[in-house]
Formats: structure tokens, sequence, C-alpha cells
């Protein structure tokens, strides 16, 4: 698999070049296959398959795309009284807590925000059985010793009462300014107050700071496709991973899986198109 993919939405579809750079350093190391993970299925990947590569769907990654204005947008898209109790949110989350954004350069001037972001983020990962940390501490440290310091932004939700993290949201900036990632979050429930939705409120808040930033575009990750109707995605991408032999190991074999998940997503794309109806664009 190409480096760096576990921080991405999607990646690029290889080049020719790459592509027999990546096959021999795998059939050096002794692999059996070579995987390009999440790449968009509108994306031309012709030259793949010709090179024997299998497509596998396997995500749809969601987006919120400003239209008309972050307000006017999730008005239109939950309707007047949804829209209503997600403000009603926000304005709880904000009576009992504060909300930072720390820069990348602020987040590295900060140790207690970062750790703050361990511990929650290591929840999260626990809360879903997720067994490796891609976003460990020392990974961090590498991250704020790179140029994507500058393109970092981590959102922190901290009690007036006693000061206490609740929540951390870290996001990512496109190289434009223009497209935020959201790339990962913790919320400690045991210190959320009953009555409270942190959850939902965070993508609100990270929507109206990217609108007053420029941002235009909200990557709001991948999985959980239809929840993400709740907090306004808007457009999905159909991304699949491709799969290609390296000394003689035939993808066919892949062929029956293949089948199954292609019934699988038509059925998650048709609920997504029936309950977002014209309000939800799906790419595929």
């Amino acid at each position: 698999m190409p480096a760096g993919h576990f921080y991405e939405m999607h990646i690029p579809a290889p080049a020719d070049e790459r592509r027999r750079a990546d096959r021999e350093r795998a059939r050096r190391a002794g692999a059996d296959w070579l995987l390009y993970p999440q790449i968009r299925t509108t994306v031309d990947t012709a030259a793949l398959a010709a090179d024997g590569f299998l497509d596998l769907p396997w995500f749809i990654e969601a987006q919120y795309r400003v239209r008309a204005g972050v307000d006017d947008d999730l008005r239109a898209h939950l309707g007047n009284s949804r829209y209503r109790d997600l403000r009603r949110l926000v304005r709880r989350a904000a009576g009992e807590y504060d909300y930072r954004v720390l820069d990348g350069a602020e987040a590295a001037a900060d140790p207690a925000a970062l750790k703050d972001f361990d511990r929650l983020h290591a929840l999260n990962l626990a809360k879903y059985g997720h067994r490796y940390n891609h976003l460990s501490a020392t990974a961090l440290e590498l991250v704020l010793d790179s140029p994507l310091r500058d393109r970092m932004r981590l959102f922190l939700r901290q009690s007036r009462a006693d000061g206490a993290t609740v929540q951390v949201v870290l996001c990512f900036l496109d190289p434009t300014g223009t497209e935020l990632t959201i790339l990962a979050q913790g919320i400690d429930a045991a210190l959320v107050s009953p009555g409270q939705n942190v959850y939902r409120a965070a993508f609100y808040e990270i929507y109206r700071w990217g609108e007053g930033h420029g941002v235009g575009v909200f990557s709001l990750g991948r999985g959980n496709e239809v929840k993400k109707l709740d907090v306004g995605a808007n457009t999905y991408h159909l991304l699949a991973n491709h799969i290609g032999g390296v000394s003689g190991a035939d993808p066919a074999v892949f062929a029956p899986m293949r089948a199954a998940l292609r019934d699988f997503f038509d059925r998650v794309i048709g609920e997504l198109e029936s309950t977002g109806g014209h309000r939800v664009t799906v790419r595929r």
C-alpha cells in the first residue's frame, strides 16, 4: 500500500512509473499483492485495469459542500424543525463549554492540548474496536515537524467549570485552504453532561468556522453514510480498492467478493438517494 493513505479520505490513481516502482518494491518484499486503496470510482483507472488490477468497492466518502451558505444549506437540508434542534444543541454546548481552534503552530506550543487529543482519540479507538492508532502522539509529533503543520487545525471543547477537555477534533486543510478534512475526533462521554450532544454541535461549529475562513468543502470521512445526512452531508463519492498480483497471483480470486460488494453498495447508495432526495449527489 502507498505511504500516507491512512491520513487521506482518498488517493489519486497511480501513474505508470509509480505503479512499476511499487510493484517492484512489493516483489522484493515478498508480497503477493499490491493494493491501492480508496480511489474514487469517478477517476480514470483504465491503466490500472489494463495492468491486471481488480477494483473492489470498499467505502463511501461523505462531504458537505457549501451551496447557499451554512445556515441556509442546513435549514434546507434538515428542514426547519431539525435545523432549529441543531441550533439549540449548539447553544446548549456554548452555555457550558468554551470552544477553541488551534492552528498547527499553536498546537505545537500547547503540549496539554496534544495530550488531550491523544487521550480522547484513544477513547474513540476503544469505543469502535480499532486495533491500530495511526494518529498516536508520535505520529502527531512527526506531523508538527513537517510542512503539514501549517495545514493542521485542532478544535477543542473545554468545560467552563473545571477546564477539562471533553472533545477534540483533528482537521487538515488542503493546500488551497478551501477544503477541510475532519480526520478524527474523540469525546470523553463520562465528562459530557446529560442533554448535551457535542458530536453534532461540533459539525455546525466547524462549518461556521470554515465558512469564515474561506472553506467551501468539508470532508466528513468514510462510513456511516446515512447517519452523516444528519450533519449536513450532501455529496458522496464511492471509493474502490484496486488490487493486483505481484508474482503471478491472480486477483480474479476476488471476483465473488467484488460482486457481493457491488450489491451491498448499490443498496447503500439507493438508501442515500431515497432518503436524501434532490438534496444529495452521489458520484459513483
